[in-house]
């Protein structure tokens, strides 16, 4: 009897805070709104790297960016995250087919840019970053309903 092979350890699901594998979802009516696949968001333990670097192992890996999610009220990264994935107001998209999920808390614009994973089917987290500003993002959908698409 053959084994099947173990993910590897890049792709391993980093849990909520609360316990769950999700930290949030592209829900079917959103998908369909926007144009792209339905499913989870996961954090994934990911690599580091400037280019084709992804997941926790990634944010992790750039200078200063954990403390300045910390500096923002939050416990953790992964608390971050959640936050963005939970209560995005806007939904972009690089020009790449990356999705940028945005919460705007108080004039800082909390940035969580995902790419879908045909294997593990749903969205994972390339990186998560804390901008002053929405510069460059194609907004597709907006919570209150200005300039979506």
């Amino acid at each position: 009897m053959a084994l099947l092979p173990l993910s590897p350890v890049e792709k391993r699901t980093v849990f909520a805070p609360n316990g769950d594998s999700d930290m949030g979802a592209v829900t079917a009516e959103l998908a369909a709104h926007i144009g792209c696949q339905a499913g989870p968001i996961r954090l994934l333990r990911g690599i580091e790297g400037r280019t084709g670097g992804f997941g926790l192992a990634h944010i992790k890996a750039n200078d200063g960016r954990e403390g300045r999610i910390l500096g923002l009220g939050f416990l953790s990264i992964e608390h971050y995250v959640r936050r963005i994935a939970t209560a995005y107001d806007f939904v972009g998209q690089q020009d790449d087919g990356r999705l940028v999920f945005i919460c705007d808390q108080g004039g800082c614009f909390n940035h969580l840019i995902c790419q879908w994973d045909g294997e593990l089917n749903l969205w994972s987290v390339t990186t998560a970053i804390p901008k002053r500003n929405m510069r460059g993002v194609n907004v597709l959908w907006d919570r209150k309903g200005v300039n979506a698409a």
